[in-house]
């Protein structure tokens, strides 16, 4: 008696144990703790002994800024309890350098309170020297650091990874962050070749992106950086044992983390010294101009379209407009122009933009239409360079002569149509010739509604309404109808189901839902349980069903198939919620 008594003792002492052994508690921790200014540092916040998911919310880490965020959660279970580790990863990028410490949080979790650890990054301009690039590295350069102020160059990274070696994964590149130019990520252009450094053979990846300078100023680009993961070599040889994490398998990423770096990059921008003439379009670079005509002989009732198209190598999104002028003509521009944008065989940005106008005749006669002109600078010549369309002459003959169009309102507004045919001197005119559009206007050809016509559009829209109302009504008594028949067949599916399922729980939560007059869907075990404690299921029912499922999700993680022995469990719980619905 008395063994029996301490055993008892000694086994309610150990489960308080292993359950105080997995209280909730929270662990920082970070890849790498020298990064140089423009690097990136992965912190992971480690949630352990959690029943539900944290949430972080918009954390702001002082001296960084937050590039990056990932989630990852593992489960178990310990005495039929549900025990959840979360790791969210955030990859930080320093604003400022200098020792930066991350930590601690205090924060409120289930009536406890969780403190983290404290880190500490050390961000220094000199790490760069300290990085290992003895594997995979990555260079940039400028392909021209001295600009003006809205001038294009490209900014160019090459990524060198070892031909001979394989055991690299998750390589990915972080461009720099600066407020200084702007970088065309999006825009662009990469090639792969094969290059010797050092007796060695490395597949070399090459992205040049089109840079435009904002500012005059000396500035430093930030570093660039190569993120990848090297495989353990050892372990990949080793014999995998049966216990081992499925997950810890290279093909899923595994492996030590490493970083490697660009060097920093100077650049010069230079406003332009020479007087900019009055018709400047700020554009930079090298571009031409283009004229087309729709027509070239037209009437004065009559309008033609007017195209001018630039095209060349430049931040064309900074040409608004361009003049135009055409005596003889009234002018209607048509948008701020259409823009497609192209790349030269270098990478270089450019493209085409086209501005339309309509140009309506107010006179009659042979008439010229153009030159248009174009400036811009041109970089390299170091000058301001003047291009123009070529003239287009334009022949307008007189047009069918119309009496002047007259907009009207009515004075008497006793009358029922508002215009009398009959009596058109009670009106006053508003306005004569409103162009470029003209508008004539019989009073025969308007359509008035009348009482007739009124009674029979109500009479047709209230037998619409009627309809619809029938057809809703039958929808909703056919659904009503299939539920009903769910219900009164849910027993006898559910015995059939069971027999054929490998999912006990699912199909005892679709029996469950039948039962309840619910529509079939998918539902949570803890929605279900919630569904169920709301219909007032008694105590000892509930409490054997959360069992049942715990321990098929248990025996779900831990490999296990354990369905003929529960199914009994399963059948008696069923049974119990038939009876009682």
């Amino acid at each position: 008696m008395v063994n029996s008594i301490f055993k008892i003792l000694l086994i309610v002492c150990l489960n308080l144990f292993v359950v105080s052994s997995y209280a909730a508690k929270l662990t920082l921790k970070s890849d790498q703790t020298l990064i140089p200014m423009g690097g990136t540092v992965e912190v992971q916040f480690i949630f352990e002994g959690l029943s539900n998911s944290p949430n972080l919310g918009n954390l702001d880490i002082a001296g960084f800024n937050v590039v990056g965020r990932s989630n990852s959660s593992s489960i178990q279970f310990i005495n039929g309890k549900k025990s959840q580790t979360a790791t969210i990863s955030l990859q930080l990028r320093p604003k400022v350098t200098g020792r930066l410490t991350i930590g601690p949080y205090e924060l409120s979790y289930n009536n406890q309170k969780l403190r983290s650890n404290q880190i500490v990054i050390v961000v220094d301009s000199t790490a760069l020297q300290k990085s290992d690039k003895s594997d995979i590295f990555i260079e940039a350069e400028l392909k021209k650091n001295k600009l003006v102020s809205g001038e294009q160059t490209l900014y160019v990274l090459k990524v060198f990874r070892p031909v001979n070696k394989t055991n690299y994964s998750r390589i990915s590149f972080s461009l720099p962050e600066t407020t200084d130019v702007i970088l065309e990520e999006k825009k662009s252009s990469q090639k792969d070749y094969q290059k010797k450094v050092n007796n060695e053979l490395y597949q070399v990846t090459e992205v040049s992106i089109p840079m435009f300078a904002l500012k005059s100023g000396q500035w430093e680009i930030p570093p660039a950086s190569v993120n990848y993961f090297v495989k353990d070599k050892s372990r990949r040889s080793r014999r995998r044992s049966f216990f081992d994490s499925f997950f810890d398998d290279d093909l899923f990423g595994g492996g030590k983390k490493k970083q490697s770096w660009t060097d920093s990059l100077k650049l010069e921008v230079n406003e332009i010294e020479q007087t900019k003439p009055a018709n400047f379009s700020n554009l930079i670079g090298a571009f031409k101009i283009e004229q087309t005509l729709s027509k070239t002989d037209l009437s004065t009732d009559d309008n033609l379209t007017l195209k001018l198209k630039v095209t060349g190598i430049g931040n064309l999104s900074d040409l608004v407009e361009i003049p135009v002028d055409v005596p003889g003509f009234k002018i209607y521009p048509d948008g701020e122009g259409d823009l497609i944008e192209k790349k030269d065989q270098d990478g270089f940005l450019g493209g085409i933009k086209e501005f339309s106008y309509a140009l309506v005749p107010n006179q009659t006669g042979e008439m010229p239409v153009g030159p248009f002109e174009l400036s811009y600078f041109h970089p390299k010549q170091n000058k301001f360079i003047k291009v123009q369309t070529k003239e287009q002459l334009v022949k307008v003959s007189q047009g069918i002569v119309k009496a002047p169009s007259e907009l009207v309102i009515p004075v008497d507004n006793n009358t029922s149509s508002g215009i009398i045919p009959n009596n058109k001197k009670k009106v006053k005119v508003l306005k004569h010739n409103i162009l470029p559009l003209e508008m004539d206007y019989e009073a025969s050809s308007g359509f008035l509604l009348s009482r007739t016509h009124i009674v029979f559009i109500s009479i047709i829209l209230i037998f619409i309404t009627i309809l619809f109302d029938l057809l809703f009504k039958e929808k909703l008594t056919s659904k009503k109808s299939g539920i009903d028949f769910e219900y009164n067949s849910a027993w006898a599916t559910f015995q059939h189901e069971i027999e054929n399922s490998d999912s006990l729980s699912k199909v005892f939560t679709d029996f469950a839902l039948r039962k309840l007059k619910q529509p079939v869907s998918e539902k949570t075990p803890e929605e279900l349980l919630e569904i169920l404690k709301e219909r007032k299921l008694n105590n000892d029912t509930y409490s054997k069903l959360k069992k049942l499922f715990e321990q098929e999700e248990l025996n779900k993680y831990a490999g296990f198939n354990n369905n003929s022995s529960n199914k009994a469990d399963w059948l008696g719980i069923a049974q119990s919620l038939h009876n009682s619905l």
